[in-house]
């Protein structure tokens, strides 16, 4: 889970304002190099686009909206993301069609943490790098 909210709105530091942000249910996916939102995820949140790319998947390419939003991956085992790691004004690349995630976790995300995964345990855990 990440929250997820308009760029600028949420501040660095301990006091972190609830209405600013809302929760999401997120996909780590170290085979993408961007970070992805899905299209209703998007809209939610009141994100406007702030450009266009074309997007490369395993079987086709399309032109697809960029996003702008202000991300916050919790970290250890916290779910009330404190601590956390703040990423203001992250680039997000709209993810159209079925998805069974909100947000896509990609490497420009990624390679700012070490995650750890228990399977025996059945959880992940999170830390700043």
């Amino acid at each position: 889970m990440v929250a997820l909210a308009l760029p600028g709105a949420i501040k660095a530091g301990p006091d972190l304002s609830k209405p600013a942000w809302a929760n999401f249910d997120a996909l780590i996916d170290t085979g993408s190099n961007t970070s992805c939102v899905a299209t209703a995820v998007a809209h939610r949140v009141g994100l406007t686009v702030a450009g266009i790319t074309t997007m490369l998947s395993g079987n086709q390419t399309r032109d697809v909206n960029n996003y702008q939003a202000d991300l916050i991956v919790p970290l250890g085992l916290s779910r009330d993301f404190l601590p956390n790691q703040l990423y203001p004004g992250v680039r997000l690349t709209e993810f159209r069609g079925a998805m069974d995630t909100d947000i896509l976790l990609g490497l420009d995300v990624l390679q700012n943490l070490t995650i750890h995964f228990d399977g025996p345990g059945r959880y992940v855990t999170v830390s700043a790098t």
